[in-house]
């Protein structure tokens, strides 16, 4: 009997595992895109960071000149946000470091704007919230997605540019970020102005670049009507930056802290030692404070996470652009992305109907298949199919 009642038991357990397979089945299969929340506003960023592209392009070609067929081998799109000199060198006054031609290209697409307003969405943010925010002159795209994503919530950013960048960012003397920001303010586009700006590189110092590489910095600061930051040291620029920072936010406190790259007086150390030793991972981080006493030296960000203030990290493209579905290369790159690519602004989202259906019936057919097995084990056979007991003859 024993025997028996085993066999049953595991032809139930199989038919329970065929079933749940089979539902699990259907719910994918009838799965339908819906909006993500927060749909409006990631639209409307989206759409703003592509017609800011679009404005920065109309620009470059009717002030600067039209993209040398060099250019344009570097820039197959035709963004004109892919740094080159007139012959369509990647080595350019303002370049301060190496860089990948393939990440600035996947940084130009108008759905990381959308990404960006899903962080600060996260974190309640809404019209008039101050922001302080650093950035470089090396991903001029996401530059213009995170102006766009600002701009869509009606935050009240305050930007620290360090203009230099690395190689294929916004390192033309006659087109850097300070220029770029200035176009799409006169466009009406987005009203952000860099408070402050400085060289860049390790001691902010501008040290890398050559003496015309670093006046142009100072002219691009000075026809763009920026404040000028000229640090003695590291140390130097950090605590300006602090001022400034402090200067602008008045009696508000700052609701996050926004980094952009790499820049050395915002993480206070470098990049690869920030990513490699303390996992700053691009993202969100609520809590970097608890790495505060580990930190080797303390920039603005580190200074402001100290104090409370969340800090969003954009340091790898990569990894979000794998993650909500964007395109990852863009080396042969003819046109800039559509807005709405991958599952930024729609998801495929399971059914709720469907799914408290296939629950109800789930759970029937465990109480019809189960629960025989279960009174059986608590009350044994009914007496009337009991084997009695001889006593001999």
């Amino acid at each position: 009997m024993a025997i028996r009642f085993d066999v049953q038991r595991k032809i139930v357990l199989v038919v329970l595992a065929v079933v749940a397979i089979a539902f699990a089945w259907i719910l994918e299969a009838t799965q339908e895109i819906r909006e993500v929340p927060g749909y409006a506003v990631k639209k409307r960023a989206a759409d703003l960071a592509a017609d800011a592209y679009a404005a920065l392009e109309d620009y470059y070609v009717s002030e600067i000149g039209p993209l040398t067929r060099d250019q344009v081998r570097r820039d197959p799109g035709r963004t004109c946000l892919i740094g080159t000199d007139e012959g369509g060198s990647s080595y350019t006054l303002l370049m301060n470091a190496g860089g990948s031609a393939t990440a600035k290209q996947r940084a130009i697409n108008p759905n990381f704007a959308a990404i960006l307003v899903g962080y600060f969405q996260k974190l309640g943010l809404g019209p008039g919230d101050p922001v302080a925010v650093a950035l470089s002159g090396s991903y001029p795209g996401m530059n213009v997605n995170l102006y766009a994503a600002m701009t869509a919530m009606e935050l009240d950013p305050t930007v620290i540019t360090s203009l230099a960048g690395s190689r294929y960012g916004a390192t033309r003397a006659d087109f850097t970020w300070l220029d770029m920001e200035r176009v799409l303010a006169e466009r009406g586009l987005m009203e952000i102005r860099s408070a402050a700006a400085s060289p860049g590189g390790a001691q902010d110092r501008g040290e890398t670049l050559s003496e015309e590489g670093l006046q142009a910095v100072w002219d691009a600061i000075e026809r763009n009507g920026v404040q000028a930051i000229r640090p003695d040291d590291l140390d130097d620029s950090i605590d300006t930056r602090m001022r400034v920072y402090r200067k602008e936010a008045g009696d508000e406190r700052y609701r996050a802290y926004v980094n952009l790259g790499g820049a050395t007086p915002s993480l206070g150390i470098s990049f690869t030692e920030a990513r490699d030793l303390f996992d700053l991972s691009t993202g969100l981080h609520r809590n970097l404070w608890r790495a505060a006493s580990e930190w080797p030296r303390h920039g603005t960000m580190m200074h402001m996470a100290s104090e409370g203030t969340p800090v969003i990290h954009i340091g790898d493209t990569q990894s979000l652009a794998v993650h909500y579905g964007l395109s990852t290369r863009h080396r042969n790159l003819e046109r800039i992305p559509e807005v709405g690519e991958g599952t930024v602004l729609r998801a495929a989202a399971y059914k709720p109907s469907v799914a408290l259906i296939l629950l109800a019936i789930y759970v029937l057919l465990l109480i019809v298949l189960v629960l025989p097995e279960i009174r059986q084990r608590i009350f044994g056979k009914p007496a009337d199919m009991r084997v009695p007991v001889g006593t001999g003859d």
